[in-house]
């Protein structure tokens, strides 16, 4: 998975001034004003070294893991220090449902098959964040049922019984079904 980092700053020291940006990720390309910035990486932290008093801008862009489980994709990103750090997060589909931890989701919304997530995230830590979608589909439309019947009544009458046997021939989707497959009748005396 792939993102960019902008972190904004302030230098107030005078003269150069080495400054951590990130840790714990793999940056791809580092840009200040769009010009290259070279970075230099102690003990996992990317730093570069600014110039101050001054404002920065510096734009990184990063790659990192994404797990892939059934139904659900996650990935950990350790937050730089700073005074607020807000994320940015674009997910394929329209129906996704999106978790941040620690973090607050602050703004969701859907747009031709994505859904945007802005949330505030915890300086220093690292968020894990996680999302399932979920596939909407049409409801089946449902069928009309039509009965046939088609009933014959035998009835027999002796001095001691009366017996009615009523015969119908079975329609399943609208074919005959032989009377081999019929439900059997409970032929026991009583």
């Amino acid at each position: 998975m792939t993102g960019t980092i902008q972190c904004d700053g302030e230098v107030f020291a005078k003269g150069p001034v080495k400054i951590p940006l990130a840790s714990s990720l793999t940056v791809l390309d580092a840009r200040q004003a769009g010009k290259p910035l070279p970075l230099e990486q102690e003990g996992g932290t990317h730093t570069t070294v600014l110039s101050g008093p001054a404002e920065f801008s510096v734009v990184l862009d990063t790659g990192m893991p994404l797990n892939i489980e059934a139904g659900r994709a996650s990935f950990s990103l350790p937050v730089p220090m700073a005074g607020s750090a807000v994320l940015f997060l674009d997910i394929p589909g329209e129906h996704a449902n999106a978790k941040i931890n620690p973090g607050l989701i602050t703004r969701q919304s859907t747009d031709n098959g994505r859904t945007f997530i802005e949330a505030a995230l915890a300086p220093g830590k690292t968020a894990n964040i996680w999302w399932t979608t979920r596939e909407v589909t049409a409801p089946a439309t449902p069928r009309e049922t039509r009965f046939l019947s088609e009933v014959k009544t035998l009835a027999s009458v002796s001095e001691t019984d009366l017996r009615i046997a009523v015969f119908s021939p079975l329609l399943r989707r609208g074919q005959w079904l032989p009377p081999s497959s019929h439900p059997k009748a409970d032929r026991s005396p009583k």
